[in-house]
């Protein structure tokens, strides 16, 4: 039986596969996994900052050298943490991915859930499009929709809060 984070590697190497990509890092769930087609050059890949626990299925590439740092320049900033919200108790339901954040099936149709609509575990809130492909977010507790923190159509990076759902 697959796992989830397997099944998601799994599409991802599909999408590769089809794409005009030659080569392909993937780090997640303590999985390392580099590919390449068609002559594809490993080397070019950028490591890890910090390398992730061996995985005896998946060897490593050779490690390529290190690339120097222009000089006269400024460093870039550092990446905007995810925004965060008020610890009030409520379950706050974070993007798994970046996406577009759909709040509905489609345009005609109304939402999945409104504020102060009481849901259940598993039940579609949102929908994330991700490369053509659309994902189902659903809830993880019983509660009450206590505010969705995303427009419809909007543009979600990884870990940004979408909808906050209050216990029953």
């Amino acid at each position: 039986m697959m796992t989830k984070e397997t099944s998601e590697v799994m599409v991802l190497l599909r999408l590769f596969e089809q794409s005009d990509f030659t080569a392909l890092r993937i780090e997640t769930a303590g999985i390392s996994l580099s590919v390449a087609k068609d002559g594809g050059d490993l080397s070019g890949l950028m490591a890890p900052a910090q390398a992730p626990a061996p995985v005896a299925a998946v060897p490593e590439p050779a490690a390529a050298a290190p690339v120097p740092a222009p000089t006269g320049e400024a460093p870039a900033p550092a990446p905007a943490a995810a925004p965060s919200l008020p610890d009030d108790g409520d379950t706050v339901m974070r993007s798994p991915m970046l996406g577009t954040f759909y709040r509905a099936p489609s345009p005609e149709e109304p939402p999945y859930v409104n504020v102060g609509d009481t849901v259940t575990k598993g039940q579609i809130l949102c929908l994330i499009e991700c490369m053509k492909l659309f994902n189902t977010i659903e809830a993880e507790t019983d509660g009450v929709v206590t505010g969705v923190e995303v427009e419809n159509g909007a543009m979600v990076e990884f870990d940004q809060p979408l909808i906050r759902i209050r216990a029953n």
